[in-house]
């Protein structure tokens, strides 16, 4: 299942730092909106959820257009995460 939602986000990028929003969330992944390229993968996301970072390293696995028509960016399978901020995440989406 997907959930339309919006959650702040930062990675880097080379030696900048780039913010973006997740949109169309799962349970194992999100799509990012940027037109910023992913140059190292697995990349190591810092969410805003619930007034807290959660930390989630991911590999990028699409990169065109939204399925759910948020935009052009990357589509983020979530590779590693600890189980506190996993339940952030899970909080996410219920």
């Amino acid at each position: 299942m997907r959930y339309a939602k919006e959650i702040p986000l930062r990675f880097h990028s080379g030696d900048k730092q780039i913010e973006a929003i997740a949109t169309d969330l799962n349970e194992h992944g999100m799509f990012i909106r940027t037109r910023e390229p992913f140059t190292e993968t697995p990349t190591l996301l810092e969410l805003q959820i619930a007034g807290r970072v959660v930390r989630a390293v991911v590999e990028p696995r699409y990169v065109g257009p939204s399925l759910l028509d948020s935009g052009v960016g990357v589509g983020v399978e979530i590779v590693q995460i600890s189980e506190q901020d996993r339940e952030s995440w899970f909080s996410v989406l219920r």
